[in-house]
């Protein structure tokens, strides 16, 4: 993402603020040392999401209030099946020095899971020289710019062999199963 040429509305810097005052928010790294604390990543990426989609903000609003009123706006993307090559070649790029020292596609992921503070992630076992390759290549604005299952198409490719392999569902087959949802939800209510 082009940092230098973003214009902000008043709401998106009113939304930034009130983002950076949550609990949830982590404060941007200052420099590598910052990268290697649980959800380093996740203020950048809340950030960067809600000026290009403001998701973030709106889920936080859910959860303040604790309740979704149906009347409020609520957080949806569009993920695009193709994707975008600009994020396949960052994450080649991310991986592949990676793979030649031996360190695995769910070291990587993990790593990914570590930045943004998912829970169920802990630190990665990655060398130092690996760790501030991540750092300085990876780039959590690509997929918030180009959404799409990256992540699924990649551990296919990389991921482990034999009983271990990954078989995503195609995502053409995801988004058409999520339409039918919201077609058919709401004739579905009234059988619960």
């Amino acid at each position: 993402m082009k940092h230098d040429k973003i214009k902000l509305t008043e709401e998106q810097i009113k939304q930034l603020a009130e983002i950076s005052l949550h609990p949830l928010f982590k404060p941007l790294p200052k420099s590598i040392k910052c990268s290697y604390k649980f959800g380093w990543a996740r203020g950048l990426v809340m950030y960067v999401e809600t000026i290009l989609h403001g998701n973030w903000y709106k889920w936080l609003k859910i959860l303040n209030k604790g309740v979704w009123d149906s009347n409020e706006p609520y957080p949806q993307i569009e993920l695009t099946p193709s994707g975008s090559d600009e994020v396949r070649k960052m994450l080649k790029k991310s991986f592949e020095p990676l793979q030649y020292k031996g360190i695995r596609s769910y070291e990587f992921l993990s790593w990914i899971g570590y930045a943004l503070g998912i829970s169920w992630f802990e630190k990665p076992n990655i060398d130092d020289q690996s760790w501030k390759h991540l750092y300085e290549t990876f780039n959590f604005d690509l997929f918030l710019q180009y959404p799409s299952d990256y992540l699924s198409l990649f551990l296919a490719e990389n991921g482990s062999s034999g009983h271990l392999d990954y078989f995503p569902t195609p995502l053409h087959i995801t988004i058409a199963m999520n339409v039918n949802l919201i077609i058919f939800l709401p004739q579905w209510h009234r059988y619960t």
